[in-house]
């Protein structure tokens, strides 16, 4: 049976991947501005380290987010899926967080995930590029040469996605919300003026 607990115990486990994929594809947009331009021709071998960083950081975590595979990661969105299809739920889990936006029971529950699932399923080519460029070229000291890409509206699609997955299952359930732009003050918009002062 699904407790409050274990629910906060995923929450608290997912939500720096969340805050760690939004970061990093806002630094993505921010690197690829034309405002970036003169920090790319001036420094590039930095602006190359910084682009591969954010490549590198939104590539793992939406793999950790997304991977179906099952001895890569202890709590994922399928397996937390999972455990909602497959074991019932405690009282308190309904009643916790009691407002007019809260799940009223457990089919409303899985009629949400069925939901994300169809979203999940339509953007499948793009989770398993992910996962294969984290598995070929970002998770290996002797990376494999892989002709995939994402643009970075894959990417955000993916992100938007998984930011509504958490605000709506962790929301609705224990009043936790994600805030994607809590992390604009880690951004890299200060670099622009750093490279102008030199």
């Amino acid at each position: 049976m699904i407790n409050i607990e274990e629910l906060k115990g995923w929450a608290n486990d997912l939500k720096p991947v969340f805050f760690d994929i939004n970061v990093s594809l806002n630094n993505l947009r921010i690197l690829q501005h034309e405002r970036s331009n003169k920090l790319r021709v001036n420094y590039f071998d930095t602006y190359l380290n910084l682009m591969y960083q954010q490549y590198f950081i939104l590539i793992i975590q939406l793999t950790k987010i997304y991977s179906t595979k099952n001895n890569t990661h202890k709590r994922n969105i399928n397996k937390l899926f999972s455990k909602f299809q497959n074991e019932g739920l405690h009282n308190e889990v309904l009643n916790f967080h009691n407002n007019v936006e809260s799940f009223k029971n457990r089919d409303e529950i899985l009629a949400a995930i069925k939901e994300f699932k169809e979203k999940i399923d339509a953007n499948a080519v793009s989770i398993l590029t992910i996962v294969s460029l984290r598995d070929k070229v970002f998770a290996h000291t002797d990376p494999e040469d892989v002709d995939k890409a994402i643009d970075i509206e894959g990417y955000s699609t993916l992100v938007d996605l998984s930011n509504k997955i958490y605000n709506t299952l962790f929301g609705k359930i224990l009043g936790d919300q994600f805030n994607p732009n809590i992390g604009n003050k880690y951004d890299l918009r200060i670099l622009f003026n750093l490279s102008e002062v030199h």
